[in-house]
């Protein structure tokens, strides 16, 4: 754009900006008409709603606001609604209002709709709220009849709304967090001082792990059968590991230089 009228910025840089100081106004507004001053839009530069000084009465955005375009409509901030922007949207009421001015304040979090700041000001209660006492207080939707979770959660209410939680690895069921709310114990758990532990199934009578060089080792809420060191599972079985000359030869090597190492520091002391 620039480029475009370069020789029209130069003479106003060289014979007009003394009479006309401001080059927004005389280049974009007077000179190629693409612009209009604040607060006014359209090909013919109208004022938007709520006049020029104070577009939408202050409370939103006017469309083609500065340009020779848009149709001049409010875009209302948040708080408010209505094509002056001079309403109260949901969620908030009317602090002061006259003809030119409105001022909408949130209501409290449990009303959908309100006219003062608490929750006995609400008209009607967000979901998750009900109507008692002339104010709107939170459901506990965790004490329903049929809680809201599947039966591996528990409920934990919040003010309007709800979360389910995973319960606890070593619980069938749950009541609330850890393994002390259990309703029953998970399998490879036991009940033990009031709460589900890790049963060690390594430590039974009767072995777990039954295949010859073969040991066990507890997991949390499980075991897991391992070949015994010196071993490797094949096909099945814990077969003894064949070690190769070279291997044999490399091991008697470190053993060798590790018994050197010491044999040096306790010289050296």
């Amino acid at each position: 754009m620039v480029e475009e009228h370069e020789e029209q910025i130069e003479k106003w840089w060289f014979k007009k900006r003394n009479k006309y100081p401001d080059l927004v106004k005389w280049f974009c507004i007077e000179t190629i008409e693409v612009c209009c001053p604040p607060g006014r839009y359209g090909p013919d530069c109208l004022a938007c709603i709520g006049g020029s000084e104070r577009p939408c009465h202050g409370n939103g955005f006017c469309s083609g606001d500065g340009t020779r375009r848009g149709n001049g409509a409010c875009n209302c901030k948040v708080e408010y609604t209505g094509p002056f922007c001079l309403e109260c949207a949901d969620g908030y009421f009317s602090s002061e209002k006259n003809d030119t001015h409105a001022v909408c304040i949130a209501c409290h979090e449990s009303c959908k709709t309100c006219d003062g700041p608490s929750s006995k000001g609400c008209k009607d209660c967000k979901e998750g709220w009900t109507k008692e006492d002339d104010s709107c207080v939170d459901v506990d939707e965790c004490a329903a009849e049929k809680p809201p979770c599947t039966e591996d959660q528990y409920c934990l209410n919040t003010e309007g709304s709800f979360s389910c939680k995973r319960c606890d690895e070593s619980c069938a069921g749950c009541s609330d967090e850890g393994p002390h709310k259990c309703k029953d114990c998970a399998a490879g758990y036991v009940y033990e001082e009031d709460k589900c532990t890790d049963l060690n199934e390594c430590d039974t009578s009767e072995a777990v792990c039954v295949r010859d060089n073969e040991i066990c080792v507890n997991t949390s809420g499980s075991y897991i059968c391992v070949c015994s060191g010196g071993f490797e599972e094949q096909d099945g079985k814990c077969v003894e590991i064949v070690k190769t000359d070279d291997e044999e030869v490399a091991e008697q090597n470190i053993s060798t230089n590790a018994a050197e190492d010491s044999m040096a520091v306790h010289e050296d002391l």
